[in-house]
């Protein structure tokens, strides 16, 4: 007991280990049962169990007991038994508004027990007390709703939904997404009506809207709000599209296009960067059109090309390799028809190509962009091509500087990234002196390398034994206002004591 009072769950543990076989008081296990449910180790929270079935058994009818209980189930996570401590404590007398902190436990421990519609209407008691209502979270609030909307309880989701309101709570980011998914799955237009109100709510977009891993809910939150209210943007989607509209994923594609289809029309002038987001979500959504659109449109304002969307089309090719196939002979098909072909589209079958080590491929598509495609070379074709041939196995250094030769012979200007590839070459094929020589062409035509190439110079002179040269790459780096980090010197001279990475 004196162990229980002090809540050292440590002592009452070793206690409990000690008293197997003891008949101990009814205040000495309830102490025991608070120190089960203290701990984490699953041994420890089924002994918790079997305390709490040997009070009940006795006939004991405490609060504290089924706390500690219903604490364990919580963390057991099993449904059987948080049903079972859940029903048991609903069939006494006890009254809930004394104990502020009893609902939320009791609606969670139902909600574990698969008891939805319980907790519906323990949230609904506890809503009305004004002592317990301060305890109740709005997660908690979220999670009831999509629980109870999982078992086609619609009209106790609006319930749960207008007890938001009057607490003006805002749902979370998942539980808007989940609730669209089920009024699209159900075709319930009330619940679908809930969803777009608290999606107006939000001040994070749901991920399922946002595009996945291609898009950021505040990426698409932005575009939403540069033009016109998500919701209403919802609602016109599902009402003009021509494809029926089955998943979340096919409403996050009807509300792009519609978005695309307003800014050309509307004059509305997008930023590359809502331009770039509604890249992502065409080519996520797999719209060819509408990407390829977007594309010549950001190539038409002189937007730079996004070497993210390069290499998120990159690696769309490698998950369905015949796509690159389909798209070179798509643009080949438009540039014969007259209409503009996007660049970066090109500049991501060259990647392809490179990745997979079919360099002459991506040699041949990058000869036919002024043919094939009416196309310029650019400095960032030529960097995407330099980039290709840095993923050989073989030596690339001769075609590199080749190619190098040649941007200078067409009078295309090289970029810091131009050099950076190629000094990666240089290095891999153990060639510091070629590394030199590009370092001081660099300095001539007065670009400044990257951070990136720095610090990969560094690190690549030292493992070839070069001191003077790491460590002068290492002062450049600081008389150019570069960051230089701690573990990038200590790196840099341990490589250069020891001899190796």
């Amino acid at each position: 007991v004196d162990a229980g009072r002090a809540k050292d769950s440590d002592t009452l543990m070793w206690l409990l280990d000690q008293s197997r076989g003891s008949k101990l008081t009814t205040q000495a296990r309830v102490h025991l049962l608070w120190g089960c449910a203290a701990r984490t180790e699953e041994q420890r929270l089924w002994q918790g169990i079997g305390l709490f079935k040997q009070l009940r058994a006795e006939g004991v009818v405490l609060k504290r007991p089924f706390q500690y209980a219903m604490e364990i189930a919580l963390r057991l996570g099993d449904a059987r038994t948080a049903r079972s401590v859940a029903e048991d404590f609903r069939a006494q007398s006890f009254s809930v508004a004394e104990e502020p902190k009893f609902p939320p436990l009791l609606v969670r421990t139902l909600l574990c027990g698969m008891n939805p519609y319980g907790a519906c209407a323990e949230l609904r008691q506890a809503h009305e007390s004004p002592d317990c209502s301060r305890e109740l979270s709005v997660n908690l609030y979220a999670e009831t709703a999509c629980a109870v909307a999982s078992m086609r309880g619609f009209r106790q989701v609006l319930e749960v939904s207008r007890a938001m309101e009057e607490r003006r709570m805002r749902p979370p980011p998942d539980a808007v997404t989940y609730m669209l998914d089920t009024a699209v799955r159900f075709r319930k237009l009330p619940i679908l009506n809930l969803a777009l109100s608290w999606l107006s709510q939000t001040r994070e977009l749901p991920p399922s809207l946002g595009g996945g891993h291609f898009v950021s809910a505040g990426e698409l939150r932005s575009l939403f709000t540069a033009l016109v209210p998500a919701p209403a943007m919802c609602v016109e989607a599902i009402r003009s599209s021509t494809r029926e509209i089955t998943s979340v994923d096919d409403l996050r594609e009807a509300v792009t296009l519609r978005l695309w289809e307003l800014a050309r029309t509307s004059g509305h002038a997008l930023g590359e960067v809502e331009l770039t987001v509604l890249a992502k979500s065409f080519l996520l959504a797999d719209t060819e059109g509408p990407l390829f659109d977007v594309l010549v449109h950001m190539d038409d304002a002189g937007m730079s090309q996004s070497a993210e969307l390069v290499e998120l089309l990159a690696c769309k090719f490698q998950r369905r390799r015949s796509m690159a196939e389909d798209y070179y002979y798509a643009l080949v098909d438009m540039a014969m028809r007259g209409h503009k072909v996007p660049r970066l589209v090109v500049h991501a079958i060259i990647t392809f190509y490179g990745v997979q080590e079919k360099v002459d491929l991506a040699h041949n598509v990058f000869n036919e962009m002024p043919t094939a495609f009416n196309l310029k070379h650019t400095t960032s074709s030529y960097d995407v091509l330099l980039a290709a041939l840095g993923c050989s196995r073989f030596k690339q250094m001769p075609a590199a500087s080749r190619l190098l030769e040649r941007m200078e012979s067409a009078n295309v200007p090289p970029s810091p990234e131009t050099f950076q590839h190629v000094m990666k070459m240089a290095f891999e094929e153990g060639s510091p002196e070629k590394v030199l020589m590009l370092m001081q062409l660099m300095q001539s035509n007065g670009l400044v390398p990257t951070v990136k190439t720095m610090r990969h110079a560094a690190r690549e002179f030292a493992k070839l034994g070069m001191e003077r040269q790491a460590e002068g790459v290492l002062a450049a780096m600081a008389q150019l206002g570069m960051h230089v980090p701690s573990h990038l010197s200590s790196r840099v001279a341990s490589i250069l004591r020891h001899g190796k990475a």
